[in-house]
Order: structure tokens, then sequence, then C-alpha cells
């Protein structure tokens, strides 16, 4: 494939990886901060693990896209679309777990 089609792929995958990452912003943040509703959940390094995994899950829709484009500059196109897409695989595996356990 052309270097211009690994380019306008990278562009639509920065731009639905952006708008994901504005829609899970919010959202992680908020529901976040209910993993220390049970008592005593303060105390569980398991709670705290999660807690952190889940607020780092805004940072995957920046720095895939950040990847990407730095694969894309340096002639590894493969390796850039891998990175930018990352963050979606992610977003779908997480909304295939939560209609799974819907």
């Amino acid at each position: 494939m052309s270097r211009d089609y690994h380019r306008n792929l990278l562009i639509v995958l920065t731009a639905a990886g952006a708008a994901l990452g504005l829609i899970c912003a919010p959202i992680t943040t908020m529901t976040a901060m209910f993993s220390f509703d049970a008592p005593g959940s303060e105390r569980e390094p398991f709670v705290w693990m999660i807690f952190f995994i889940v607020l780092s899950l805004p940072l995957w829709f920046v720095v895939g896209p950040i990847a990407g484009w730095f694969f894309f500059w340096r002639n590894q196109q493969r390796a850039s679309l891998l990175a930018a897409s990352t963050p979606l695989l992610i977003a779908a595996g997480l909304a295939a777990l939560a209609w799974r356990c819907a």
C-alpha cells in the first residue's frame, strides 16, 4: 500500500481515537471513584490497581496516535497503524466486556 493510503488511514484513526478519548475521559474519571464504595476497600491493593488502570484509559487515546505518527515519520507504516489502532482495540474490548456483563 502507498504512503498516502497509510497517512489517510492514520488521520482517520487519530480522529476516531480523539473522539473516543473525549467520550472516555469524563466517564472514567467519574466512575473511578466508585471503586472505593465498599467499606475497607481503600486498604485493598487490587482496588488501587484497578483504580489507576481505569484512570489511565484516556491516556491511551493520547499516546496511541502520537506513537502512530512517530512510527509513520520513521517510515514504519504497519507499526504506525498498529499503534494508532491500539486505543480503538482497547475500547472495543471494553465495550464487548460491558455488553457481556450487562
